[in-house]
């Protein structure tokens, strides 16, 4: 069995290292600008009034908004997807209904679903014909959809038989008017000749591939000249005039005199069996020729497109349609091109472009496949908050999407999909969406948390090449806080593609944060006219206020009135509880009340008015102020009231104690380490301990007794009479190390090493080596260890794993922190963990103490040392975590 470290092994110069790596991580550069920054308030401080949270009056308006009806494909009789959205202008519940009516409604109507934009709830609705329309019921339970929540309702129905504008309106069962909404109209087509279409049986870069060119409408008598030929060309830039695509005696992919080539090279077979040529359609009277090509020449040469002459055993007929299909390998470069065909008469070998008639794509081949021009929206940008996340792409690289195809969403790590989740898709070249509900999240490779979502395409929905395209992934939980694109990005792919998308613009994950709480008006009725009581509570008086001197005002919205006498309560000190009187404004929405006694700062106050007459409907706020009367204010004054801001917890404050923090309980000091109280038992333990702890002795709260709270697993600790380190482990026990080696070797950070009076009677086990992995930082959460979970990295701080996502983000990590990085396994309780309180963390610019799962941010060092941090080593991370911070508080 190895021996615990002697003096002999680690020479004093271990303690030293651990105050050193404490003042680099707490050094003045750490703080930034806030550097000299003092706490506190100064006497002449001005304030701005104070104004409360959002309260309604009345209800909303009962007219639907932002209604809109969309339906592709738009041919008469087709089978088509609708899309109808609106903002719903009041709650709809359990069974509530949306009714959609037209001049003309689509028939077999089906496969109806309700999606609440704002929630991200989805609703199978059962719809059922009404007189003009469509009824869409909502189920009988489980229906919460907010007023003014943006909702969509999408199915399936076969259009109208007449071409034409068509008007919709739409309505819901909670309208004042049940058939009120604004209308809209959906304008029906017949199909129409237009430029021949183009497919591929593939758009693998490289490979072989077959193409077809059909809708080809051949008019005039130029093919039956001589040995007719077809050219077939690959060209970028299209040019197209005339009936149905086709133009004479100019080549469509002439740009200004040249050629437009392709980007890369589509190579044409170069045997006539590569190709076929058919024509259907023939005019009455005539009989379609039996079409083979005999010979296939491809064109090369600087500066020309990809190009094929082919020479036909028969001319085709005049009038009739005629449809291509060629064998290439696809070129090797990511490109879009067009197809063109030239047709004309060749005379003993001589072909005249002046005799061709040419014909181009109407739509573009594509080579390469990736989603282009990617960006990513999150609602709420708060880490670790919940958010509604918008993917945008332009689908113009993908190819068709089609029935039972996969758009593939991997979100940065750290981000967690809902599960289930649910989501809604749109063409937003088409305007038609799809609601995906109960769709199972997964994990990516590397990957901690349910990241990836597939979102299966449905039967009859196709995102063509070119479309733009929008989806909304509702109950996204944010990562932690940073800057999110490129390699750290979130990637997107569909089942057309080959390559993998990434974001180039990034989205900007910010740590929440905690300010001040808004007071909060309460009224007794809400009708509008009405008389109610307001009752505003709570905020704080922030300077001492004088009876017969100061004043209160309170700004209420135009067409309130306001009381000529209110209630004042001091919750905090009764004497500070008054009827107030109005000096000036009774009658009106701005009254000033003067002070019949003092209340002194700090105190919490509610205010209470009776008798007050309601403005119209709306939602308001209130403006609370307190002034000197010699102001004659008589809107909201701008001194002596605050909102109530948080209270920073000092190093003695109950439950916080961090490591290293000397406390004294009525006359006994104690050293805190991982949360338990380590007694002082005389002047000489004192002494060594502050020989390497700087902390300021901070007393107690009255009252406070001693915590009882055994060590957290992964404190390490060593007496300030014995040079040997010990670590608490998982057992409860305290285990030695036996070498530096060790120490090092097992992932833990000489910066933590906490200096104590003794072992505060916890039970000696066996050595470090004899218990192996299991008291190994990653094993015990050690405070800055550094593990390599699966690939991913992480960095302990006060029982937290915090994620480190980028190789950028880690070299930061390590640059602060003297752990040695060991593999390990990282759960997710322990990422979605908060931090003990009293663990300090330096993120950013900045050192932070934790408290209630919060990120007190010190002002300064002098701050930190007078609060009793001086001793406590701070961990580098590279996030919040998805803690809050708080910036603004008091106490401090």
């Amino acid at each position: 069995m190895q021996e615990p470290i002697t003096t002999a092994v680690v020479p004093g110069g271990r303690r030293r290292f651990k105050l050193l790596a404490s003042s680099v991580a707490l050094s003045m550069a750490a703080f930034g600008s806030l550097a000299g920054v003092t706490a506190g308030v100064a006497a002449a401080a001005t304030f701005s009034p104070v104004t409360t949270q959002a309260y309604q009056v009345g209800s909303v308006a009962t007219n639907i908004s932002n209604v809109s009806v969309t339906a592709n494909p738009l041919g008469v009789g087709a089978t088509a997807d609708y899309t109808v959205k609106l903002t719903t202008p009041s709650a709809l519940g359990n069974s509530a209904t949306i009714t959609v009516s037209s001049t003309d409604m689509p028939s077999g109507i089906a496969n109806a679903t309700v999606a609440d934009m704002t929630s991200g709830a989805t609703y199978a609705a059962t719809p059922s014909a009404t007189t003009g329309g469509e009824l869409f019921t909502l189920p009988a339970t489980s229906v919460a959809i907010s007023a003014g929540d943006a909702v969509v309702l999408t199915f399936t129905a076969t259009n109208p038989s007449t071409a034409g504008a068509d008007s919709y309106s739409v309505a819901t069962s909670a309208n004042t008017s049940p058939q009120s909404g604004t209308a809209t109209s959906v304008t029906y087509t017949t199909s129409t000749a237009g430029a021949p279409t183009v497919t591929q049986s593939t758009e693998v870069p490289s490979v072989g591939a077959t193409y077809s060119l059909a809708g080809l409408a051949l008019t005039g008598n130029a093919y039956t000249t001589y040995a007719p030929h077809i050219d077939l060309y690959a060209c970028q830039t299209l040019t197209l005039t005339g009936t149905a695509g086709g133009q004479t005696s100019s080549n469509p992919c002439l740009s200004n005199g040249s050629l437009t080539s392709t980007a890369g090279t589509l190579t044409w077979s170069p045997t006539a069996g590569g190709y076929t040529v058919s024509e259907t359609g023939v005019p009455a009277g005539t009989t379609a020729p039996s079409i083979t090509v005999t010979n296939a020449v491809p064109v090369t040469g600087t500066g020309v497109p990809d190009e094929v002459v082919l020479t036909l055993s028969a001319p085709p007929v005049p009038g009739g349609t005629l449809t291509i299909g060629a064998t290439a390998s696809n070129p090797s470069a990511s490109e879009k091109d067009y197809l063109v065909a030239g047709f004309g008469g060749c005379a003993s070998g001589t072909c005249s472009a002046a005799t061709d008639t040419w014909f181009g794509s109407g739509n573009q081949l594509q080579f390469g496949a990736s989603v282009a021009n990617l960006t990513v929206t999150p609602s709420s940008t708060t880490s670790g908050g919940t958010a509604n996340y918008t993917i945008s792409f332009n689908a113009s690289s993908t190819g068709a999407i089609t029935t039972g195809g996969t758009i593939t969403l991997v979100a940065p790590k750290g981000t967690a999909f809902a599960s289930p989740s649910g989501a809604i898709v749109t063409d937003s070249t088409t305007g038609v969406s799809y609601v995906a509900s109960g769709v199972t999240p997964s994990t990516s490779t590397g990957g901690t948390t349910t990241d990836t979502l597939n979102l299966s395409v449905p039967n009859g929905f196709v995102i063509s090449k070119g479309d733009a395209v929008t989806i909304t992934v509702f109950g996204v939980t944010n990562p932690a806080a940073g800057s999110y694109a490129g390699a750290n990005g979130f990637t997107v792919s569909t089942s057309a593609d080959l390559i993998t998308t990434t974001n180039t613009t990034a989205y900007t994950i910010t740590p929440a944060t905690i300010s001040s709480q808004a007071p909060v008006v309460t009224l007794s009725s809400s009708t509008p006219g009405a008389l109610a009581t307001y009752t505003i509570a709570s905020f704080k008086a922030a300077s001492n206020l004088v009876a017969g001197t100061d004043t209160i005002q309170i700004s209420a919205p135009s067409g309130t009135l306001l009381p000529g006498t209110a209630t004042l309560t001091d919750t905090t000190t009764a004497a500070g509880s008054q009827t107030l009187t109005a000096k000036t404004g009774q009658n009106s929405n701005s009254v000033t009340y003067g002070l019949a006694a003092n209340v002194t700062a700090g105190d919490v106050l509610t205010i209470t008015m009776a008798s007050v007459v309601n403005p119209a409907a709306g939602s308001y706020t209130i403006q609370l102020g307190a002034d000197n009367v010699a102001n004659n204010a008589t809107t909201a004054g701008t001194q002596g009231l605050a909102a109530i801001a948080p209270v920073f917890p000092t190093a003695g404050t109950s439950g916080s104690y961090p490591d290293g923090g000397i406390v004294n309980f009525s006359g006994t000091f104690y050293v805190f380490a991982g949360g338990h109280a380590f007694g002082i038992p005389s002047l000489t333990a004192l002494t060594g301990i502050r020989a390497v702890d700087p902390a300021v002795v901070q007393n107690a709260a009255s009252g406070a007794t001693v915590p009882t709270t055994a060590p957290a697993v992964g404190t390490t600790i060593m007496a300030y009479n014995n040079p040997t380190i010990y670590v608490v482990g998982t057992d409860g026990q305290l285990h030695g190390f036996a070498t530096p080696a060790q120490f090092s070797g097992d992932g833990y950070d000489g910066a933590d090493v906490i200096t104590v009076s003794g072992l505060g009677g916890i039970t000696v086990g066996a050595t470090v080596g004899s218990v192996g992995t299991a008291a190994n930082a990653a094993s015990t959460m050690a405070n800055g260890a550094i593990v390599n979970s699966s690939g991913t990295f992480y960095v302990y701080a006060g029982g937290k794993a915090y994620g480190i996502p980028t190789a950028a983000a880690l070299m930061s990590v390590i640059a602060g922190d003297f752990a040695t990085p060991i593999t390990g396994s990282v759960t997710s309780a322990q990422t979605g963990a908060t931090s003990r309180n009293g663990t300090l963390v330096t993120y950013g610019s900045a050192v932070y103490v934790v408290n209630g799962g919060d990120l007190f941010e010190f002002k300064s060092m002098a701050q930190l040392l007078a609060d009793g941090y001086g001793g406590t080593p701070s961990i580098v991370v590279p996030n919040v975590g998805g803690q809050a911070l708080v910036t603004a508080y008091s106490g401090s």
